[in-house]
């Protein structure tokens, strides 16, 4: 759906299990062609180092976020992420951890970003503002980069996390 007569505007969206790495509508993606998906794992980081390689991924591509993970050399994480215009999709595959972002993280050249969760595997707890809610396969949440908030993986997981800054969505 093109909700403007610009076109640079699409609306997408369905639910369900994709297996096919074609777009089925690449017309309306004219930018498609020149699409850049980066990947990151720690595989290639010694055991010792992995926690701080994945936190300055994370701080690049999503938020400044700080980890507690109880056996530092068993941590092990991927991604692959892509922008289409102001959207960023991530797709994350993380051992258990505590994903942490406070607001001295918050303060620190930070634009307000609203993020979707959504979990492919495993199970995590998201808490902010006072509210927890818990994930699992098949369901997301939103949350805001404005406020502090915790995301906790009590084991290995994997997940999409869309985010997109507020400031595209006022325009």
């Amino acid at each position: 759906v093109t909700p403007t007569d610009s076109g640079s505007t699409l609306v997408r969206g369905g639910v369900g299990l994709f297996y096919d790495k074609i777009p089925l509508n690449v017309g309306s993606f004219e930018q498609y062609q020149s699409l850049l998906v980066t990947t990151f794992a720690t595989d290639g980081v010694t055991p010792d180092e992995r926690v701080e390689f994945w936190r300055g991924v994370i701080r690049e591509k999503i938020l400044p976020v700080d980890f507690r993970v109880d056996d530092r050399k068993m941590f092990s994480a991927g991604l692959a992420s892509a922008t289409v215009g102001d959207l960023q999709v991530t797709d994350l595959h993380i051992s258990a951890h505590v994903a942490e972002c406070g607001r001295t993280a918050l303060a620190h050249d930070h634009e307000n970003m609203l993020i979707f969760n959504f979990m492919h595997a495993g199970r995590a707890v998201s808490a902010q503002d006072g509210r927890r809610i818990a994930l699992a396969p098949g369901t997301g949440m939103f949350c805001t980069s404005a406020r502090p908030f915790t995301l906790e993986f009590p084991e290995q997981a994997h997940l999409t996390v869309l985010r997109i800054p507020r400031a595209a969505l006022e325009r």
